[in-house]
C-alpha cells in the first residue's frame, strides 16, 4: 500500500512529528503523593527525590486490579520510573479511542494524579554538506561572503576555555569511540572505557535481541554505558518483529546521530595532516552520552528517565557526574504530556533543556516536547534564512543548523559520524554533513557552556531565565527569519555577543515573567509582561520599544524612565492594533547606555496558523495527514480513504523521533 501511494506521487507524511495510527499497549501512571508525604514535603522534611523513591515502590496489588477491572484486562506494574511514575504493559493493544475511554475512567479515581500513553520517541534525521561556516562570524569564502555563522571564534577569544569543563548531556542515540571526541567524553565511575548511561528499555529497540522477541520478553534494565549500537533496520527484522516495527522504515545505514550531535559540541579540531576533523564550539566542556534512541527511535519513559539520571535526580540510579545542560534533539507530533512536563519541571532548577524545535516547517506548537514549558527551543537558520524545514513560532533563539537547498555541497553542519553501518572495536570515524533542528540545538548547547564555564569562573550565578535573557538580548536579526511557511519569534545566535555582554552587562540583566510572548486566536490582543531587577544594585532603564513590526504597540510603560531598585518589579502591557503581516517583533528594554537590558521575543503565528490534520492522539478515529505533489483532487481524496483504512489496521506503536 505504501509503495503504490508513492508511485502515484501521493506522501504519506512519515515526519518525525507525524505520528501514523499504532495500536497502543503501555500507559505512564503516577499516583498522587499521600496526605502525610504532602506535609512533610511541605514543612521541607523530605525532599521530591524521596517521594518518588516511595512512589517507585510496586504498585499495591489492589490499586492493580482496580486498573485491571476498569481495562477490562490484565494490567502488569512492569517497573518505575524516575519521577515515581509507572509504565504499565496491557494484555491487549488500545486504539486511541480505546485509549481515551480508558483514561477518561482512570482520572476518575482520586489517587491518580496523571496517566498517559508511553509514547516513542524518534531521533530528530539528519542530512548532508561542507566546511564549518557554523562557527564563524562571517563565511571566509569570498564565494559565500553572504553566509553567517554563530560566531563561537569570536568567543573563544574572551574565555581562557571554551566549555571549561561543564558537562553536557546529550541524549540520543549514544555514543561511538570517535577519535574526534572521545577525550571529552564523560567516563562513567565503572569503567575508565564506558561512557554514560543507557536507558533503552526494550532490547529490540536497543537491538540486543531478535525483533521476534516478545513484549513479555523483551524489557530490559539501564546499563552504565550509552555505546551506540546502530538504528539500522532491515526490512527482514521488521517482516519479523510480529509487527512491533510495522509502522518503521527499513534503513541499512546507522545515523550515529547522537555522535554528530556531540561533535558539535566537544570534537577536539582539524588534523592538518589527515585533512580530517572539526572544532567543537565548546571544545574543553565534556559530553554525558546518553542512549535512549535505537531501532525506529525510543520511549518517553526512557527518555524520562535519562533526563532525571543525567541531573542526578533518579532515585536509584546515582550519576556523579550529573550535568548542567541537556541537550534533546529528539521529538514527535503531539501537546507536551504531563509526564514529560513532569520531568522538565524536576529537571529544570538545577540543569538546563536545550530542545530542537523540529524540521516538519509547522508551528513549533505542535512539536513534542519544543512545546512544553520551561525548556530552551531552538529553531534552525541555514547560512543566511530560517531553514526550510524548520518549524517557526514560539522559539528563544535560532542557530545554525544547516540548509543544503543553498547548493548541494555547502550549506550543511560538517560533524563526527562513525564510518560503519555497526559500530566495531576498531576506532574508526568519519565526518558528514547533516542539516536539521538536531545540528542546531548543539550550537546552543554549546554557546551556554561557554556561558556558564565564564559566569562559573567569576563567580556568578544563573538561572533558566537569565541564561535565556543572555541569548536574547545579544541576538542578531541579520537574517530572515521566515521561511515559506512560517517566521521563528527569534533571533540569531551570536555567541561573541553574549560573552562581551556578560563581561560588561551581566548585572543589568531585568528577569522577565516570560521569554516569549504569543499572540493567537485563543488569547487576548493584550499581554502584560512583569521584569523583575534580581541583581544587588539599582538599574536605570531609558526606554522600551518594539522592533521588527509595526502591528504591536506598548500600550502602558510603568518601566521607562524609572530607577528599578533590587528585587523591584515593573511592568509594560503591549497590544497588537492589525494584523497586516506574520513577521516576529521583540520588545527590548534598554538602559542609560543604550544596551538591551531585557528581550521578550513576540510571535504571532498562531493568528492565522492553519492547524495541521489531528494526529491520532488528537483523534481517537485516527487519521492521515498527506501532501500532493499532483493536482487531482479526486485522486487525493480516494488514496486517502485506503490509506487512512489501512493504517488504522496497522498495530500502534507511537513513536517519538529524532530531529536531523
Amino acid at each position: 500500500m505504501i509503495k503504490l501511494i508513492k508511485n502515484i506521487t501521493i506522501v504519506i507524511l512519515l515526519s518525525s512529528f507525524i505520528n501514523l495510527t499504532f495500536a497502543i499497549n503501555r500507559l505512564i501512571i503516577k499516583f498522587k503523593p499521600t496526605i502525610l508525604q504532602t506535609e512533610l514535603l511541605a514543612t521541607k522534611k523530605i525532599n521530591s527525590k524521596t517521594i518518588n523513591a516511595q512512589l517507585m515502590k510496586p504498585i499495591d496489588k489492589a490499586q492493580l486490579n482496580v486498573i485491571s477491572n476498569i481495562s477490562a484486562m490484565k494490567v502488569n506494574d512492569i517497573g518505575a520510573i524516575a519521577t515515581g511514575a509507572h509504565v504499565l504493559q496491557l494484555e491487549h493493544d488500545l486504539s486511541h479511542q480505546e485509549l481515551a475511554q480508558l483514561i477518561n475512567e482512570l482520572e476518575k479515581q482520586l489517587y491518580i494524579e496523571y496517566i498517559e500513553e508511553d509514547r516513542i520517541l524518534k531521533p530528530l534525521a539528519p542530512a548532508l554538506n561542507p566546511v564549518q561556516w557554523d562557527m564563524q562570524l562571517n563565511f571566509d569564502d569570498p564565494t559565500y561572503n553572504s553566509w553567517t555563522g554563530d560566531n563561537f571564534i569570536g568567543a573563544w577569544s574572551l574565555v581562557s576555555s571554551p566549555g571549561n569543563s561543564i558537562i553536557a548531556a546529550v541524549i540520543d542515540t549514544g555514543y561511538t569511540p570517535h577519535a574526534n571526541i572521545i577525550s571529552n567524553l564523560q567516563q562513567t565511575e565503572h569503567s575508565s572505557k564506558t561512557y554514560g548511561y543507557s536507558f533503552i528499555s526494550d532490547c529490540r529497540i536497543a537491538g540486543t535481541c531478535t525483533s521476534s522477541t516478545s513484549n513479555t520478553n523483551a524489557s530490559i534494565n539501564p546499563i552504565p554505558d550509552g555505546l551506540d549500537l546502530g538504528d539500522a533496520l532491515t526490512q527482514e527484522e521488521i517482516d519479523t518483529s510480529n509487527g512491533f516495527f510495522s509502522n518503521c522504515d527499513a534503513d541499512l545505514n546507522s545515523s550515529w546521530h547522537g555522535t554528530h550531535v556531540t561533535g558539535t559540541i566537544i570534537a577536539q579540531g582539524y588534523n592538518s595532516n589527515s585533512k580530517t576533523g572539526i572544532l567543537g564550539g565548546a571544545y574543553d566542556a565534556n559530553v554525558l552520552p546518553v542512549r535512549v534512541l535505537g531501532k525506529c527511535g525510543g520511549r518517553t519513559s526512557d527518555v524520562i528517565n535519562a533526563m532525571l539520571w543525567s541531573a542526578n535526580l533518579h532515585p536509584s540510579i546515582t550519576n556523579n557526574n550529573p550535568a548542567e545542560i541537556v541537550n534533546i534533539s529528539l521529538g514527535a507530533r503531539g501537546s507536551c504530556n504531563k509526564s514529560m512536563q513532569d520531568a522538565i519541571n524536576q529537571i529544570s532548577n538545577s540543569t538546563l533543556i536545550v530542545v530542537a524545535a523540529g524540521n516538519s516547517a509547522n508551528n513549533v506548537a505542535n512539536a513534542f516536547p519544543a512545546n512544553c514549558k520551561n525548556i530552551i527551543v531552538v529553531a534552525a537558520k541555514g547560512p543566511t534564512d530560517l531553514a526550510y524545514y524548520s518549524n517557526y513560532g514560539a522559539t528563544n533563539i535560532t542557530a545554525s543548523g544547516g540548509d543544503m537547498s543553498y547548493n548541494n555541497s555547502f550549506g550543511g553542519i560538517l560533524s563526527t559520524i562513525w564510518d560503519t553501518s555497526k559500530i566495531s572495536t576498531n576506532f574508526n570515524g568519519d565526518f558528514t554533513y547533516y542539516q536539521g533542528t538536531s545540528m542546531a540545538t548543539p550550537h546552543v548547547v554549546a554557546a551556554i557552556a561557554n556561558i556558564i564555564g565564564y559566569l562559573k569562573n567569576n563567580n556568578l550565578k544563573w538561572n533558566y531565565t537569565r541564561i535565556t535573557q543572555i541569548l536574547q538580548n545579544t541576538s542578531t536579526s541579520n537574517y530572515t527569519n521566515c521561511n515559506s511557511q512560517g517566521c521563528a519569534a527569534s533571533g540569531a545566535l551570536n555567541v561573541e555577543n553574549a560573552i562581551n555582554y556578560i563581561i560588561k552587562n551581566y548585572n543589568q540583566i531585568l528577569e522577565p515573567n516570560n521569554n516569549v510572548i504569543v499572540f493567537s486566536q485563543a488569547n487576548s490582543l493584550n499581554q502584560t509582561i512583569k521584569f523583575t531587577n534580581n541583581n544587588t544594585n539599582a538599574i536605570s532603564i531609558a526606554s522600551a520599544e518594539i522592533t521588527g513590526n509595526s502591528d504591536i504597540i506598548i500600550k502602558n510603560d510603568k518601566c521607562s524612565n524609572q530607577t528599578l531598585l533590587a528585587n523591584n518589579s515593573c511592568t509594560i502591557s503591549i497590544t497588537m492594533e492589525k494584523n497586516t503581516n506574520l513577521n516576529p517583533s521583540f520588545l527590548r528594554l534598554k538602559n542609560t547606555n543604550d544596551t538591551n537590558i531585557s528581550t521578550i521575543n513576540i510571535d504571532k503565528s498562531s493568528i492565522n496558523d492553519t492547524p495541521p490534520p489531528p494526529s491520532p492522539q488528537q483523534n481517537a478515529n485516527g487519521g492521515c495527514a498527506i501532501a500532493q505533489n499532483g493536482d487531482d483532487l479526486s485522486l487525493i481524496i480516494i488514496m486517502l480513504l485506503v490509506s487512512c483504512l489501512y493504517f488504522l489496521r496497522k498495530k500502534n506503536n507511537f513513536y517519538l523521533k529524532g530531529i536531523k
